[in-house]
């Protein structure tokens, strides 16, 4: 709710522009009539209207049900994670049909994301380039793509391809063209989802092969996956800090219309054992589960200003820890960024450790659109 003062040459038309509200709800919620005149000084109500953002979670085939349907209210759209190919560029099937069968009962638009991963291992910069150098394995990738989609009623593609070359970010261009193409001559729609950058030759193999301002004019919606600062193998610190993802959002917005941005937000934190030493691995966890091992080894949570992210420590075993996770505090101030770029909407990776908290606080600052 806003109190707004009326100034000379205002209008109960201008008003309603100024807040984004109807002039029937000015009216009804200052008890006014529809042709009166406003007097400078004179005070009014506002009772904004929560803007409409698009929201998008990742879930693996094998979700947890209960939690997919406790999800469903405050989604626009699940990518299910993931098709892969194999060295033909023939898709390989996932088992993804319950899913896909409840998401039907829903509102929420399911997209099939394809990503590079290469079978048996992981992102592979080689499995991508393999790809975009064959105009064989292109057809047959696109073909299945077509099927699946029609077949299982998938509402379009999310491209999750990650770790391209930046000798390939044309070919990548090129393959997306190919993909948007097929996918909006059958009136369905293509995402992508995108490393954090914050300048345009920002060096490294994570960056160099995405073109933000092609993603921009090619997809429908643009991840940008604004998580992964802190990471396994790394050093303790904030997976998702709030003032790098400003940075991020910085650039972006130079480069793409705000709208078509989704923002990342994790749903995971991790558990370093410190001082840390290289070759170690942090142990992701749930929020939830955060909140109860600083409950049992009542560990005080501090909270970094600057990342605007909680963490605390804990002994275990002789062995110190640190971990970093979010909070109600944390999570707020990463949607409240929505509005302050005026993005498009959010992308939560991923939905199978969700914090309950999370739902009230979006369901605080926005209303979720669904198509």
């Amino acid at each position: 709710m806003a109190t707004y003062i009326v100034k000379s040459g205002d209008t109960l038309n201008s008003i309603a522009q100024k807040f984004s509200v109807p002039v029937n709800t000015i009216i009804q919620d200052n008890h006014l009539f529809a042709n009166e005149k406003l007097l400078p000084g004179q005070s009014l109500i506002i009772l904004e209207e929560k803007p409409y953002i698009e929201v998008n979670g990742y879930a693996y085939p094998n979700i947890d049900s209960d939690i997919l349907y406790a999800s469903f209210p405050y989604l626009t759209y699940i990518s299910v994670f993931s098709y892969n190919y194999d060295e033909n560029g023939y898709l390989l099937t996932i088992n993804d049909q319950n899913v896909l069968d409840m998401t039907l009962k829903t509102a929420v638009k399911p997209l099939l994301t394809i990503t590079n991963i290469k079978p048996g291992d992981n992102f592979s910069s080689e499995w991508a380039h393999k790809l975009f150098t064959s105009e064989t394995m292109q057809a047959n990738l696109l073909k299945n793509l077509l099927e699946q989609i029609t077949n299982k009623n998938y509402y379009g593609v999310n491209v999750d391809f990650e770790l391209v070359l930046p000798e390939d970010k044309d070919l990548y261009n090129t393959f997306l063209t190919k993909v948007a193409n097929l996918m909006h001559e059958h009136n369905k729609i293509m995402t992508t989802a995108i490393m954090p950058k914050v300048r345009e030759n920002q060096p490294g193999i994570y960056y160099g092969g995405t073109d933000y301002n092609f993603h921009g004019q090619i997809a429908d919606k643009v991840i940008i996956m604004t998580y992964g600062w802190g990471y396994s193998n790394g050093e303790p610190t904030a997976i998702a800090p709030v003032n790098e993802i400003k940075r991020v959002l910085d650039y972006a917005v130079t480069t793409m219309p705000s709208s078509k941005i989704l923002m990342g937000i994790p749903t995971y934190g991790y558990d370093w054992q410190i001082p840390y030493q290289k070759g170690t691995s942090a142990k992701s966890l749930s929020f939830a589960d955060a909140l109860e091992l600083a409950k049992k080894y009542n560990s005080p949570i501090n909270y970094n200003e600057t990342f605007q992210v909680p963490y605390f420590n804990y002994t275990k075993d002789n062995q110190a820890h640190q971990v970093w996770f979010e909070d109600v505090r944390s999570l707020e101030a990463k949607l409240k960024l929505v509005n302050d770029y005026k993005l498009g909407g959010i992308s939560y990776w991923n939905l199978e450790r969700f914090f309950t908290s999370t739902w009230k606080i979006q369901e605080k600052y926005y209303n979720v659109k669904k198509i």
